[in-house]
């Protein structure tokens, strides 16, 4: 633990320039992201060491999927994205004259059915 302890802390001090796409290229082919952010997620790491990974995390991965920390960029992108969503569905009333009307017909229907089984058991015998 002291071990990882330490790389962690020196890869968190340790100034890499992001900005160069070589030097971007480089930390996502060596596995280095991987490592730590399973460090990150691991349940068998200390509390002090899954913060130092996930704070590595945070750090290389927005310029290394072009993502921005500023609010703003990401409300312009979730504007970009609002033609895209789907429209909401309306919910059905639920008026009680409606519900009334579909009962007056069941019952209006059930009834007919009555009186038709009956006036074929007269006239089928």
């Amino acid at each position: 633990m002291n071990i990882r302890s330490a790389v962690l802390k020196l890869l968190t001090d340790f100034p890499i320039d992001l900005e160069q796409y070589d030097r971007r290229e480089q930390l996502k082919k060596s596995g280095l992201g991987k490592v730590i952010m399973f460090l990150s997620k691991s349940d068998e790491e200390t509390t002090a060491n899954r913060k130092l990974a996930k704070e590595l995390v945070d750090k290389w991965s927005r310029p290394i999927f072009n993502k921005s920390t500023r609010f703003e960029d990401m409300r312009r992108y979730d504007d970009e994205r609002a033609p895209y969503r789907r429209p909401q569905m309306k919910k059905p009333s639920s008026s009680s004259s409606g519900m009334e009307s579909r009962d007056d017909d069941l019952d209006a229907d059930f009834s007919q059915r009555r009186s038709g089984q009956k006036q074929c058991k007269a006239s089928c015998f």
